[in-house]
C-alpha cells in the first residue's frame, strides 16, 4: 500500500492544482518487490504511460473541502475473486493496481467480473503512516467510488456497506487502529446491467459494443485517510449568487457547532461571518463574479469552535459567485442566462472513458489537458454524459470557467428489457419515430419500476446533487438521458427542481418529454434540428442535447481494428469531406439558434472504443480538427463570437530565429547590449524563462520547421557539409527526409502566403528539401550554415528560390534578410487578403562575427572589466527583472580569471566581445525597422510574432575566443573563420546557467523567447514573465490552433502544445509530459521541476529546478530512484525516437572514418 502523509502550510494551500503527494511510502506487501505491468492493450495515452504504483493519483482528491494532512492508499493491493456466496479468501490471487478496476488495463488485471462473482481486496497501513508522532485522533477512510455494492472491514471489524458505483463514501473509525498492519478488506459485487437489478450503471455493458463500453467493477477512484478531531466538520454545502452572497451550511460531528467562515480574495478578508447553528451567511460588497470569461473564485477558511471559542477543525473551500437563469428574447424565445446575460451554451458530450483506465482518467493532467482543449476550440460548457468524475475534474473545471451539465448515472437492463419505455421524438415527424422502440399511441412515457429501484435511483441522484452541488461550475442537472431507464419522471422532476432552485432542470436530455424543469431536448443525428415551431415548447428553453458524431478513423489509433468502428451517418471517404460535414452541421446550428434554440451538445469529445465519432483519439494522441479551427468554423458560422485568445481574423505569423545567441543578451533578460526594439517587444508582449531549444542550430531548425524532434526527421546530429553526403538513411541522414511536415506547408495548406528569409540549414545538396520544395512561397537566404555578413560566397552563398545569386552591392546579411522579408511582405499584402507566415532566420550573431564597424566601435572598451563583472551585472539586472530567485547566483565556468590576463589579452577579448555585441545590436535594429514597417503598413496589431534564439551562446574557439581588432576592421577580412567569443564569454552571455552550445544544460537548451501580439494576447498578460515550459515543437501546434490548418495523418505524431491559453493568459500550464533532449551524447529529461541531465560519458546529474535552475547542486546520491526512473524513462524515449546509444553518433567523426574508407578503397 503506497501511503504518505500530505502536509501543507494550510488547508487553503491544498486548492493548488498540483496538490501532488510526493514522496509516498512504499506499499506494505507480503512481498518486498511486487511486480506490476499493465496489460496489454489496443492502445494507451502518453499519460498512462507514465504511471508507477509509487505516482498513481497522487493529488489531494477533495479540493472543495481540504485538510492539511491526508493519506494516500493508492498503490499496489492484494486481490481475489471468489463465487458471490463464498467467504472472506485465506489466499490472494495477486496483485492490482488501485484505483483501476479489475477490467482495466492498468489495473495490472484486466479480468471480467460476472454477476455472480465478488471481488474482494486487501491492503495494510501502520498507524505511523497517518499520525506524525505520538498523535492519535478519530480517522476517516474515503472511498471516492467503488461500483457497486460494497464491504469494508478494518482489522476483522465490519465498518459498513455502500450501495451505488459513482459517488465517495467514507467511514469514522474512532478506535481500534493498532501500531502496525492495519488490515483493511473491501468486499464488492457487480451485477452490471443485469436484467431486474436495476442497477445505475451508465454506460457499462457486458456486451460492450456500439454505443456501450467495457464495464467498471470495484474500486476505480481514490482511496484515501485523513485525521479528523472529535468534532470535526463532515461535509460543506456552499452557496455563492451574483448579488455577493454566501451561505455555508457545515454538516458536523461532535459537540461543537459553532461555525466560522472568512472569505479571501487572494490573501485579503473581504468577509466573515460566525453562527452558532451550522448556517453561515455572509454579504461580499462589489463581488467578483464567477463566468466563462472570468472564472473568479474566492477562498474561504471554515473554522469549528468549542463552546469556549477555540478552533478544533478547519477546512478550507473556495465559492464562485453566479447565478443561473433564463429570460425571453425580442422573438419571445426563452434564453438561457448567467449573472442575468444572456449565454448560449455550447459544448460537447463527454462521457469521460479511457484506454487502459476506462472510467478512471490516468492523471490529473490529462483532466485538465481535455478541458482546456475544450475551451481552446470556442466551447464553454461541457456536457458530462452519464458519468460522475473525480472531484479534481470539477474543480477545474471551476478554475477555468467551463460550464458543466452533469447527468444522472442510468440503471436499467437496456433497450429490450421493459425497463426503459418506448421512445417519443419532440419532432413528431422525426424520420426515426416510426421505428419498433419508438412511442406509439398507447405506450406508456414511462417505465414502471419497483419501489425499492427506485428508492436506490432517488438516493443517488440526491447523492449526486449533495455531492457536487458546491461547483459553481455546474449550471445544469439532467435527470436522465434520452429514455433510457426513464421512470416517474414527474416525481423526479419536481423532487429536483425543488431540491436545487439554483441550477437549470433538463428532465431528460432527448428524451420523453415531460412538462417540468426549464429545458425541451431533442437528440438528432448527423445534423441538428428542433421543432422551433411546435408551441407545446414555447416555454421551455429548446436545446439541441445531442448532434453530430460524424465520425473520422484515424489509423493506428483504434481500439478495435475491425470495420466495426463507426459514426453517425457512416463515414467519410476522405478527411476534407469529414471536416466539411462538420462544418454543415454547425451552420445548420447557427441558423436554429436564429430562430430560437438555446444551447446545443456536439457529440463528442473523444472517440470511445470502437465508436470513432470523437474530436480526438480515443488515446486524446491526434487531434482531427485543431482547437483554433473548430473555433473559428463556429465563429464563421456565426454560433459564437471571435472572444478569448483568437481574433476574428486570422493572425499573419512570423517566428524570428537569431543564431548562437546567450540567454542574457537582450536587455530584457538583464543584458547590457542595446536592444532597446526588442525590448519593446516584450514590454508589450510576453518573456519566457523556460523555453527550450535543442542546444544547437542544425537540430533546433528542424525541430521548430516540424514540430518533431531532430531525429525524427533525419537530423539527429548536424547536416551533412556540402558536397559531403553521408550516404545513409535514418536519424542521422543529415538532411529533412520526407517523413514530416514543415510550418509552412501546413500554413500554405490553410491559405496562408509562406515566406523565408535567411539561414536554412537543413540539406544544401538535396534541393528536395530546400525552402520552395517545402511549403515556402518565396525564399532569399543562405541554404547551407555560417556565412560571412559581407561576402558569402562559395558553397555558403546566396540562394534565391532555388537558383544561386551573385552577392548584391551594399550587401549585409542582417540588413538584407530584413529589407528581402519586408519586401516580401509588402507582396503578400499588396497582392490580396490572405494572411502571412514570415520565417526570418539571422545568421547573427554566429561566428565570424563581422560586425559593422560603427555597431562595433559603439561597445569597444565596455568590456574591459571581463566576463566576472558582466555576469554580477547580468545577474543582479536579472533578479531586478524577475527573471531569476533572489537567492540565485550565476554558475562558474573553468579556466583562468580575468585579473590573471596582460592588458594586450585583454584588450583583444574586448575587441571579441565588441564585435558580438555589435551583431546583436544590428539585429535590435533590424527588428525596429521591421516593426515599424507594419505598423506603417497597418499589420502590427494582428500580426503574431515569436523570438527566439537557436541554441545558447557558442564556445567554440576554446576558452580565450578567436579574433582581435584587426579582424573585425573598417571593412572586415573576408573570412569564414573570423571572430569566436570562446568559452568564457559565452559561459557570461549564458547567465546564469551552465554550458553553452552544444550541450543540453540549461546554458545550451534555454533560450529567451518574446511572443508579441497586440490583438491576441491578453491585456492583462503584457509585459509579464512566463515562467511555464515551453518548446520548440509547440510551434507547429500554435501555427495550426491559430491559423486552423491541419496536421497531416501518417506522420510521427507532433508532442507540442498550442501556446495560444499562455497568449490569452486563460491557462497556467500547457505542459505536463517529460521534455527529452539528446544531441552528440549530451541528453536530459525535463519532468516537472526536476531535470535529469548528462555531459556525454559523464555521470547523469539530478536537480530540483524549484530550488536550483542553474544547476548547481546535483542531488543524485539523495534521490537514487528517481534517478533510475528517469534514466529509463530518457532510454525508453531515445529508443523510440531513433537516438544511438549507449554509443553517440558524430557526424564529423563518421565522415572521417568515410573519407579513410573511401581513400583505402581506390
Amino acid at each position: 500500500m503506497p501511503s504518505c502523509l500530505k502536509s501543507v502550510s494550510s488547508a487553503l494551500a491544498a486548492l493548488a492544482v498540483m496538490l501532488v503527494c510526493s514522496p509516498c511510502l512504499k506499499a506494505q506487501t507480503d512481498d518486498p518487490s511486487p511486480a506490476w505491468s499493465p496489460v496489454k492493450d489496443a492502445m494507451v495515452s502518453r499519460w498512462a504511460k507514465q504511471i508507477t504504483p509509487d505516482n498513481v493519483w497522487a493529488q489531494y482528491p477533495r479540493p472543495q473541502m481540504t485538510r492539511s494532512e491526508w493519506t494516500n492508499l493508492n498503490g499496489l493491493w492484494d486481490y481475489a475473486v471468489s463465487n458471490s456466496d463464498a467467504e472472506q479468501p485465506n489466499q490472494w490471487t495477486g496483485k492490482i493496481l488501485v484505483p483501476f478496476a479489475i477490467e482495466s488495463p492498468l489495473s495490472g488485471v484486466g479480468r471480467r467480473l460476472a454477476a455472480d462473482e465478488t471481488l474482494w481486496y486487501r491492503t495494510t497501513f501502520d498507524r505511523s503512516d497517518v499520525f506524525p508522532g505520538e498523535q492519535a485522533t478519530p480517522i476517516r477512510i474515503h472511498f471516492e467510488a467503488v461500483d457497486y455494492r460494497c464491504n469494508v472491514w478494518l482489522n476483522g471489524r465490519s465498518l459498513g456497506e455502500h450501495v451505488g458505483g459513482n459517488l465517495p463514501f467514507s467511514f469514522l473509525v474512532e478506535d481500534g487502529l493498532r501500531d502496525a498492519q492495519n488490515e483493511l478488506i473491501v468486499k464488492v459485487v457487480d451485477a452490471t446491467d443485469a436484467t431486474g437489478k436495476y442497477q445505475l450503471r451508465g454506460k457499462q455493458k457486458v456486451d460492450n459494443r456500439g454505443i456501450f463500453y467495457t464495464p467498471v467493477s470495484g474500486i476505480w477512484q481514490t482511496v484515501w485517510i485523513e485525521p479528523v478531531a472529535t468534532s470535526h466538520i463532515v461535509d460543506l454545502k456552499v452557496t455563492g449568487d451574483a448579488s455577493g452572497n454566501v451561505v455555508v451550511n457545515a454538516n458536523t460531528q461532535g459537540d461543537a457547532k459553532s461555525i466560522r467562515v472568512v472569505a479571501k480574495d487572494k490573501q485579503q478578508q473581504v468577509a466573515q461571518s460566525a453562527s452558532g447553528s451550522g448556517e453561515v451567511q455572509l454579504a461580499i460588497a462589489d463581488g467578483k463574479l464567477w463566468s466563462p470569461d472570468s472564472p473568479f473564485l474566492y477562498d474561504l477558511q471554515i473554522d469549528l469552535l468549542d463552546d469556549a471559542g477555540q478552533v478544533v477543525d478547519t477546512v478550507g473551500s473556495y465559492v464562485g459567485l453566479r447565478t443561473v437563469g433564463k429570460q425571453r428574447d425580442a422573438n419571445g424565445d426563452l434564453r438561457l442566462t448567467l449573472n442575468g446575460q444572456e449565454i448560449f451554451h455550447w459544448g460537447p458530450l463527454d462521457q469521460g472513458w479511457w484506454p487502459g483506465g476506462l472510467l478512471t482518467p490516468p492523471s490529473d493532467e490529462a483532466i485538465r489537458f481535455e478541458i482546456d482543449f475544450l475551451q481552446r476550440a470556442g466551447f464553454n460548457m461541457i456536457r458530462k454524459h452519464i458519468k460522475v468524475e473525480p472531484r479534481r475534474y470539477y474543480y477545474h473545471c471551476d478554475r477555468a470557467g467551463m460550464l458543466v451539465w452533469q447527468d444522472q448515472i442510468e440503471g436499467g437492463a437496456g433497450f429490450e428489457s421493459g425497463e426503459w419505455p418506448k421512445w417519443q421524438r419532440l419532432d413528431r415527424e422525426h424520420e426515426k419515430a416510426n421505428l419498433p422502440r419508438s412511442w406509439k399511441p398507447g405506450d406508456p412515457l414511462d417505465a414502471t419500476w419497483p419501489d425499492g429501484a427506485h428508492r436506490q435511483f432517488m438516493t443517488e441522484l440526491k447523492g449526486m446533487v449533495d455531492h457536487l452541488y458546491n461547483h459553481p461550475s455546474i449550471v445544469t442537472w439532467v435527470p436522465f438521458n434520452e429514455r433510457w431507464g426513464q421512470h416517474r419522471t414527474m416525481e423526479v422532476g419536481r423532487w429536483i427542481v425543488d431540491y436545487d432552485p439554483t441550477r437549470h432542470i433538463n428532465i431528460a436530455s432527448g428524451g420523453n418529454f415531460f412538462a417540468v424543469g426549464d429545458m425541451a431536448d431533442e437528440h438528432v443525428y448527423p445534423h441538428p434540428n428542433f421543432p422551433v415551431d411546435d408551441d407545446r415548447y414555447d416555454d421551455f428553453v429548446k436545446i439541441v442535447g445531442e448532434f453530430g458524431g460524424h465520425g473520422w478513423p484515424v489509423a493506428n489509433h483504434l481500439w478495435r481494428k475491425s470495420n466495426r468502428n463507426w459514426g453517425y451517418g457512416g463515414l467519410p471517404k476522405t478527411k476534407p469531406e469529414y471536416i466539411e460535414r462538420y462544418k454543415e452541421s454547425i451552420r445548420r446550428l447557427a441558423d436554429l439558434k436564429k430562430r430560437g434554440v438555446a444551447g446545443a451538445v456536439y457529440t463528442q469529445t473523444t472517440d470511445v472504443e470502437g465508436e470513432i465519432n470523437g474530436l480526438m483519439t480515443y488515446d486524446r494522441d491526434v487531434i482531427k480538427i485543431a482547437a483554433g479551427h473548430l473555433k473559428q468554423i463556429a465563429v464563421d458560422a456565426g454560433l459564437i463570437s471571435g472572444g478569448n485568445h483568437l481574433t476574428k481574423t486570422r493572425p499573419n505569423i512570423i517566428i524570428v530565429l537569431v543564431d548562437d545567441m546567450g540567454y542574457s543578451d537582450l536587455g530584457c533578460y538583464g543584458g547590457e547590449i542595446d536592444t532597446p526594439n526588442i525590448d519593446a517587444l516584450a514590454a508589450d508582449g510576453l518573456r519566457f524563462t523556460q523555453f527550450y531549444n535543442q542546444g544547437r542550430c542544425c537540430p533546433t531548425r528542424a525541430s521548430l520547421i516540424t514540430g518533431l524532434q531532430p531525429h525524427q526527421v533525419g537530423i539527429g546530429h548536424m547536416t551533412a557539409p556540402p558536397g559531403q553526403p553521408l550516404g545513409i538513411e535514418g536519424p542521422y541522414q543529415g538532411y529533412l527526409n520526407d517523413n514530416c511536415t514543415t510550418l509552412a506547408e501546413v500554413l500554405k495548406s490553410a491559405d496562408y502566403t509562406t515566406l523565408m528569409t535567411g539561414k536554412w540549414h537543413l540539406g544544401a545538396d538535396r534541393k528536395e528539401c530546400w525552402p520552395l520544395q517545402r511549403g515556402f512561397d518565396r525564399y532569399y537566404g543562405c541554404i547551407s550554415g555560417a556565412i560571412n555578413y559581407f561576402k558569402p560566397g562559395g558553397d555558403r552563398g546566396l540562394t534565391e528560390g532555388n537558383e544561386a545569386i551573385d552577392v548584391p552591392q551594399d550587401f549585409y546579411a542582417t540588413d538584407t534578410f530584413t529589407d528581402k522579408a519586408i519586401e516580401y511582405i509588402d507582396g503578400a499584402t499588396e497582392s490580396g487578403d490572405k494572411p502571412f507566415f514570415l520565417y526570418l532566420a539571422y545568421n547573427a550573431p554566429h561566428w565570424p562575427l563581422n560586425a559593422k564597424w560603427e555597431d562595433y566601435q559603439k561597445y569597444r572598451g565596455k568590456y574591459k572589466d571581463g566576463w566576472r563583472a558582466m555576469m554580477q551585472a547580468r545577474n543582479e539586472r536579472q533578479r531586478e527583472l524577475g527573471l531569476l530567485r533572489d537567492d540565485t547566483t550565476p554558475a562558474e565556468h573553468p579556466g583562468p580569471q580575468w585579473d590573471s590576463l596582460d592588458e594586450k589579452q585583454r584588450d583583444r577579448l574586448d575587441a571579441v566581445m565588441a564585435a558580438y555585441a555589435g551583431c546583436i545590436d544590428s539585429i535590435d535594429q533590424n527588428i525596429g525597422k521591421l516593426v515599424g514597417h507594419l505598423k506603417a503598413i497597418d499589420q502590427l496589431d494582428n500580426t503574431v510574432i515569436f523570438f527566439l534564439s537557436d541554441n545558447g551562446a557558442c564556445q567554440e574557439g576554446g576558452k580565450l575566443g578567436v579574433g582581435d581588432e584587426a579582424m573585425v576592421k573598417d571593412p572586415p577580412l573576408e573570412t569564414t573563420a573570423g571572430v569566436r567569443i570562446g568559452l568564457h564569454w559565452a559561459g557570461a552571455c549564458n547567465t546564469p546557467y551552465r554550458k553553452y552550445k552544444h550541450y543540453v544544460h540549461e546554458g545550451g537548451a534555454c533560450t529567451p523567447m518574446i511572443a508579441h501580439w497586440p490583438a491576441g494576447i491578453a491585456e492583462k498578460e503584457r509585459g509579464t514573465l512566463m515562467h511555464r515550459r515551453a518548446y520548440l515543437q509547440d510551434f507547429m501546434t500554435t501555427v495550426i490552433d491559430l491559423a486552423g490548418g491541419s496536421y497531416p495523418e501518417g506522420i510521427p505524431k507532433c508532442e507540442g502544445q498550442s501556446l495560444g491559453p499562455l497568449l490569452a493568459g486563460t491557462r497556467q500550464d500547457i505542459h505536463f509530459d517529460p521534455l527529452y533532449w539528446e544531441h552528440e551524447g549530451n541528453a536530459a529529461v525535463r519532468m516537472g521541476k526536476w531535470k535529469l541531465v548528462r555531459e556525454y560519458e559523464k555521470p547523469w546529474e539530478l536537480y530540483d529546478f524549484s530550488k536550483d535552475r542553474n544547476e548547481l547542486n546535483d542531488l543524485s546520491k539523495q534521490k537514487p530512484v528517481l534517478r533510475k526512473d528517469m534514466i529509463q524513462m530518457w532510454e525508453s524515449w531515445a529508443t523510440e525516437t531513433g537516438v544511438a546509444f549507449p554509443e553517440r553518433f558524430n557526424m564529423y567523426q563518421f565522415l572521417n572514418q568515410k573519407h579513410k574508407q573511401d581513400k583505402a578503397a581506390k
